[in-house]
């Protein structure tokens, strides 16, 4: 099912919404979603870059996105594949369903994906596996500061999932594993490192957990989603994070999607929700790419 039919769902859906039937569309939606689930069919379809990307009922509003062009990141979707090359570890930290795991996974030696949604899981391994991604390690657990575990709310929207406690719509708590990136990566992964690390408002998180991996990586690409309101959750400020990005002295520039340009981050946070480019290099030289 693609273009065409991810319109009409959407359309039935909401308009059923509007008529007071949100509850029993959501009944619905999760019965046929355990079916589909048991037999490991994902029946909706969209393409990017000619990457065809699978999932579930519940990932219907993210995949007509993705048909759509993807317009709220196209330039930091430029960006962030143009960094990957034949030598890259790159290391996918909230997966979702694989979109960035699997074009990833076309220009890198090896890929890292990280994905601790159970929903969202299942769609991540099935796409790679479809995409015959042999290069990619797909791991269930949630990107922090340690290892060990903790409570996860996966939300309904499929896109909100977090390790914070928020309120972002309706979501059920999970137990999850929690891996420290310092811990997971092999020397060979920090000649050339890229990461993508949009983890709704764990990112300070995240952070802590790759001290190590941060100090000793020759060449070293992070791209973090700044989400003000998720990190506010959490007891964190976005000035509180570029605070931490600045403190490991990289080149760190905004991604600016209306001028598809780096700004570099000399004032405060101005967006309510946008990316960050943090390098560094081997020759501590600025490699930002045009």
């Amino acid at each position: 099912m693609a273009t065409k039919t991810l319109g009409f769902l959407g359309g039935a859906a909401n308009r059923a919404r509007r008529a007071g039937l949100g509850d029993a569309v959501d009944l619905v939606v999760d019965a046929l979603d355990r079916l589909l689930l048991r037999t490991k069919v994902a029946p909706l379809r969209a393409t990017c870059r000619g990457a065809s990307l699978r999932g579930y009922l519940r990932h219907r509003s993210f995949l007509a996105y993705v048909d759509s062009g993807m317009p709220n990141e196209r330039h930091y979707q430029d960006l962030l594949l143009r960094t990957i090359h034949e030598e890259t570890t790159f290391v996918d930290g909230g997966a979702h369903i694989g979109l960035y795991t699997v074009l990833g996974s076309r220009r890198a030696r090896r890929v890292v994906a990280f994905e601790p949604d159970p929903y969202n899981l299942t769609a991540l391994r099935a796409n790679v596996a479809r995409a015959r991604c042999t290069n990619v390690e797909v791991r269930a657990d949630a990107l922090a500061d340690r290892s060990g575990s903790a409570s996860f709310r996966a939300f309904r929207s499929t896109i909100g999932s977090s390790l914070i406690a928020r309120k972002a719509g309706k979501y059920h708590e999970v137990e999850v594993d929690l891996a420290a990136l310092d811990d997971v990566l092999d020397p060979g992964d920090l000649e050339d490192l890229v990461i993508k690390l949009d983890v709704e408002g764990a990112e300070r998180l995240a952070l802590a957990g790759m001290r190590n991996t941060i100090r000793d990586a020759r060449n070293l690409r992070i791209f973090v989603e700044v989400n003000p309101s998720a990190l506010e959750a959490g007891g964190a400020s976005a000035e509180d994070l570029l605070a931490d990005l600045r403190a490991t002295h990289f080149h760190c520039a905004e991604v600016d999607e209306q001028r598809s340009a780096l700004t570099p981050l000399v004032k405060g946070w101005q967006r309510k929700t946008g990316n960050v480019l943090c390098e560094k290099s081997a020759d501590d030289k600025d490699h930002l790419p045009d």
